[in-house]
């Protein structure tokens, strides 16, 4: 994991942002989690 403090400092590589507590893995996280899969690989 790499924290950006600045946009200056973004690379322009692919990148995904969660906001959020996640409390555990349920359905929903777990459709997250094959989104933002789906969207790296691409």
């Amino acid at each position: 994991m790499k924290i950006i403090y600045d946009t200056a400092a973004f690379t322009g590589h692919k990148a995904v942002v969660a906001l959020g507590m996640f409390d555990g893995v349920h359905i929903g996280h777990q459709a997250l989690i094959r989104r933002t899969v789906a969207c790296m690989k691409t």
